[in-house]
């Protein structure tokens, strides 16, 4: 009939589809291929020491470790009045200096931390330091919240000397990567970092406990997080350095 002549396939029909098919799935094939090279070529770039793109990768990820700890660090400070209120610490401001106070001694390591990353290596160095600032942001505010002042004052503690590590390594790294010109404006970038991470803290402060409905414990969250976001730099940096001759 004249439906069944309409309807039917011929054999040249079926090799014309199948010839069709199998071009759009080569095609496809092709172009994942082409997304998947691409990518293996960028990450060599950045995994390769070698590369300079490696160089300033890594220098990039060194200038993230202080942001996120110095603006949960002028949090704190900006916090005073609700650290040393009744209902929270019910501290005087003598007491509430000791927060900042004694953590300032640990400076006193810095010297030594340079030592103990040319011993350790930048990989080991920076995942140490940087969980140790991370976990000791932790500790402050759980402290906070359960009213705990000693522990946290010891935790405040451990946060700066993991801090005073990584200011370390980002100078031993900085000096490692670059030479001449190249070292005065990687040492610029590293003191804008560690500034712009202050500076924010103490601009936004007002702003995240307004709506964090004035609970400081909620708004310093917020600050852990970034130290967290730092960690996770330490991390990275850790991966990438782990496997050259100057880690």
């Amino acid at each position: 009939t004249s439906f069944q002549r309409h309807t039917s396939h011929t054999p040249e029909d079926a090799r014309s589809q199948d010839v069709g098919s199998s071009g759009a799935s080569s095609s496809s094939s092709r172009f994942a291929t082409r997304r998947s090279g691409s990518f293996v070529n960028v990450s060599k770039y950045i995994i390769d020491p070698r590369r300079a793109l490696h160089r300033y990768f890594v220098f990039f990820l060194a200038c993230l470790f202080i942001p996120g700890p110095y603006f949960h660090d002028v949090m704190l400070g900006a916090y005073k009045a609700q650290i040393c209120a009744p209902d929270a610490l019910d501290i005087s401001s003598t007491t509430f200096s000791w927060l900042f106070g004694l953590p300032a001694a640990m400076g006193a390591f810095s010297g030594p931390m340079a030592s103990v990353v040319a011993r350790w290596g930048d990989a080991r160095s920076s995942f140490v330091a940087g969980g140790l600032t991370f976990l000791a942001s932790v500790g402050v505010v759980v402290c906070l919240e359960n009213r705990a002042f000693f522990a946290m004052l010891v935790f405040r503690l451990l946060f700066w000397l993991g801090l005073f590590m990584l200011m370390a390594l980002q100078t031993c790294v900085s000096y490692k990567l670059f030479a001449g010109p190249e070292l005065t404006v990687a040492m610029g970038f590293i003191i804008f970092a560690c500034r712009a991470g202050g500076m924010t803290g103490f601009m936004l402060s007002g702003f995240l406990l307004k709506i964090s409905r004035h609970r400081a414990v909620a708004a310093l969250w917020f600050s852990v997080a970034l130290v967290g976001a730092a960690a996770a730099a330490t991390t990275l940096f850790a991966y990438l350095r782990g496997g050259t001759a100057t880690a």
